[in-house]
């Protein structure tokens, strides 16, 4: 029987909340960690949104970048699909639509594939626009450490 607790971090990405702008989530560190779940659910959804996600070289956001392919064979779950990132500018996005209201949105980060020196990710709303109740949780799994509970990805 696995034990969550032993085998898996999990720790708020958004608090959720009515969101009108652009919204940055903790740094969360990576390097004990292989890699991290990103669950996002939304409540009603006026205006959507794209969902970066970041890496940085320290937890408060120092030389953030957005991640050109972050996710796992280019894809998200919205609910059960896959579906593919929607890519901008060289960034793939997760995309929040308009009507995507009580939705569920999964996406799975290597850590291998973080710019080397920036251990550091974190979930970015991008759009100024967006309008909606959305909250997000990281599960970090896959350590690389020994001991009990799972280290703090926040320091």
């Amino acid at each position: 029987m696995i034990d969550a607790s032993q085998e898996i971090r999990i720790q708020q990405a958004l608090p959720p909340a009515t969101y009108t702008s652009v919204q940055a989530g903790d740094y969360l560190n990576m390097e004990n960690y292989a890699k991290a779940t990103l669950v996002i659910e939304t409540g009603a959804v006026t205006v959507g949104s794209k969902i970066s996600i970041r890496n940085a070289t320290a937890a408060g956001g120092s030389g953030a970048v957005a991640l050109a392919a972050p996710f796992d064979n280019g894809k998200y779950y919205k609910g059960y699909v896959a579906t593919s990132a929607t890519s901008s500018t060289s960034i793939d996005y997760i995309t929040i639509g308009n009507s995507d209201d009580s939705t569920t949105f999964v996406a799975n980060i290597d850590a291998s594939k973080l710019t080397a020196g920036f251990p550091f990710i974190s979930m970015y709303v991008v759009d100024s626009t967006m309008n909606g109740i959305i909250g997000a949780t990281w599960l970090l799994h896959g350590a690389r450490y020994q001991g009990n509970p799972p280290p703090d990805p926040t320091t």
